[in-house]
């Protein structure tokens, strides 16, 4: 389900780009990118990032932690 979304946002926002007068995609604006063509980029780079990293189960260390907490040892 998740897949099919994606695909059809990420169609709906390249044709929506793709529509675009001819350069208005590079034209400069005041965003961390500077234009749209490399916001998408970064976009596409990130989903890459973020799809090439394995799925892991939560660390059963947690209630560990939670129990080493700073209130839980007198400190304030």
């Amino acid at each position: 389900m998740l897949t099919r979304y994606n695909a059809w946002a990420n169609k709906r926002i390249f044709d929506a780009v793709a529509a675009l007068p001819e350069g208005e995609a590079t034209r400069e604006r005041p965003t961390r990118f500077k234009n749209m063509v490399n916001t998408l980029n970064h976009r596409g780079f990130v989903a890459d990032l973020f799809f090439q990293v394995p799925a892991r189960p939560p660390l059963m260390d947690l209630p560990v932690f939670l129990r080493e907490s700073p209130r839980d040892r007198g400190d304030r």
